[in-house]
């Protein structure tokens, strides 16, 4: 039986797969989105004119199988507004309070949409679904609400800051991080949750997550993220001398447990390990300022796509020491270009992680154990060139097109049940 799906997502996330494969099984029947470059379009203008990072970023909302009926945008300028504020200083610290303002108006829009065209179903994500869910739940409540969790949410986040700054007393976890501590932050996170019918989640912390807000487990439905093999291409590892070169891909900030890799990576010496930090970071920030001196520490800041790759390759292990995440998709990447991961229990990407085949995982925040896995690549680095292997075969079981087979039998498995 073949339904019909309602996707909404003011911005774009991994929204666009969910989109694609709705439409290739025929059970789209509008995507809704408030940023997107079609001729005719506010962000098509927009486009032409653009230049550097903001240009590609507005270039990128998107999708070219999609035909122009099957899309419709609500708030545009509004959109527009809350994606450039990302870009702009003065603008970005105030990012959280735009972004819910767009999320409200485009959740009353959707919601009239809605009440209109009658769908089966409505898929909506985390942090914008609060408004169009209660109000779907008042006033249409024949679709089911699909609440699509791309990252654990903010009131498990919040007692994994909580220990974390118990453990280190680094105060940044607390100044930088105010949609994790905001009062309206948790309000709206309970909000949607409770008004959700069904969750799609990537992976087992983000089903922990919903768990530790209520949410019945028999509600929650694991979908992991996929990467493109062919786009971040195997390359077979030799054992090489000098140090093991490590590499982590990501902003450079808290969130990522960056505070915590460095501060072990600094206790070995220059010619034991080597660390390359791949992402955009702030020189005035305290972690930058501590560590940029330090000879094995290198912040290479943000490289484009064909240099990530070359990153890779110059690597032997991917590091990811982050606090919390939905699913970590760049250790899918680093995996298929044949790299060994050491990470986290709360990353997501740890659930396709086989302990001591393809890389190791420790408890986030634990700088004990991150030290005993670095020292165990050290100390073995014969393993690599098996490992590297192992890697790559594992991340041919997480690729989009599988990722799609799992999306639609799952929505699929949820309408049956909800029917």
């Amino acid at each position: 039986m073949k339904y019909s799906v309602v996707v909404a997502h003011p911005g774009k996330q991994h929204s666009y797969r969910v989109v694609d494969t709705l439409y290739k099984n025929d059970e789209l029947q509008c995507f809704i989105t408030s940023v997107y470059n079609n001729q005719g379009h506010l962000t098509n203008i927009l486009y032409r004119l653009a230049r550097g990072s903001i240009k590609k970023k507005i270039g990128s909302h998107y999708i070219s199988d999609i035909p122009r009926n099957k899309v419709k945008v609500f708030c545009e300028p509004l959109g527009i507004f809350s994606l450039i504020s990302l870009k702009i200083p003065f603008l970005k610290k105030h990012y959280t309070q735009i972004n819910n303002i767009l999320n409200d108006s485009f959740g009353n829009k959707v919601a009239n949409y809605v009440k209109r065209r009658m769908p089966d179903a409505v898929i909506s994500y985390d942090y914008n679904s609060a408004v169009l869910f209660e109000r779907l739940s008042d006033e249409y409540p024949d679709a089911i609400r699909i609440l699509d969790v791309s990252i654990a949410t903010r009131p498990f986040m919040q007692e994994e800051f909580k220990k974390d700054y118990e453990r280190t007393r680094e105060k940044a976890l607390i100044n930088n991080y105010t949609e994790i501590w905001s009062k309206d932050s948790m309000e709206r996170s309970y909000r949607e949750i409770e008004k959700a019918d069904y969750f799609l989640a990537p992976s087992k912390v983000v089903k922990k997550s919903l768990m530790f807000c209520g949410v019945s487990e028999d509600r929650i439905k694991i979908v992991p993220y996929g990467t493109d093999c062919s786009r971040f291409k195997y390359k077979p590892r030799t054992i090489q001398g000098g140090p093991l070169k490590l590499i982590f891909v990501g902003a450079v900030d808290y969130r990522k447990g960056i505070h915590h890799l460095l501060k072990v990576v600094s206790k070995f010496d220059q010619t034991e390990v080597d660390v390359k930090l791949v992402g955009s970071y702030n020189p005035e920030d305290s972690i930058f300022q501590k560590y940029s001196s330090v000879n094995n520490i290198h912040f290479c800041g943000f490289v484009t796509q064909d240099n990530l790759v070359q990153c890779y390759y110059e690597s032997d292990v991917f590091v990811f020491p982050t606090l919390g995440e939905g699913f970590g998709m760049v250790v899918l990447e680093a995996m298929s270009c044949g790299l060994p991961v050491i990470i986290t229990d709360v990353a997501g990407g740890n659930d396709a992680i086989t302990d001591g085949v393809d890389g190791f995982e420790f408890e986030a925040g634990n700088d004990d154990q991150l030290f005993e896995k670095i020292k165990w690549f050290i100390d073995h680095k014969s393993e690599l060139p098996k490992m590297a292997e192992a890697a790559r075969k594992k991340a041919e079981r997480y690729t989009w097109d599988i990722y799609s087979e799992r999306l639609q039998s799952t929505i699929d498995e949820i309408m049956e049940e909800a029917r």
